[in-house]
């Protein structure tokens, strides 16, 4: 793909990461909101009810979704700033390099041998 060209295995899989997590925390969020507000017989009610047992600090589905879509932003987000701060760089030292070999061009060429063979 275009957008991941020159990115290295890291930045890509933090990237996917991110966007992993913030889409498991919205799924966490919505399964926890069918479960506070749904119908009181369904498997989310249960699930939320047991999971807000066994964490010490009574954490539901929805708080654990917003925890972890949370974590998947700052991820996400960390991870493009990466790759645009990669890709700035890159775009800079083109720039940089094109002036270098544009000063070259411009450059006068002297040769040494028939400055030196003229000098005597």
């Amino acid at each position: 793909m275009k957008f991941f060209k020159g990115k290295s295995n890291g930045q890509i899989a933090s990237f996917i990461i991110g966007i992993f997590l913030m889409f498991s925390g919205i799924l966490l969020l919505v399964f926890g909101l069918i479960g506070d507000y749904g119908p009181r017989n369904n498997p989310f009610t249960e699930a939320n009810e047991s999971i807000a047992a066994s964490v010490k600090f009574g954490l539901s589905l929805t708080w654990i979704g917003v925890i972890v879509l949370l974590v998947g932003s700052i991820t996400f987000a960390l991870s493009l700033n990466f790759m645009a701060k990669a890709t700035e760089r890159e775009a800079e030292k083109e720039v940089r390099r094109k002036q270098r070999l544009e000063v070259i061009n411009q450059s006068k060429v002297v040769d040494v041998e028939n400055v030196n063979s003229t000098a005597k």
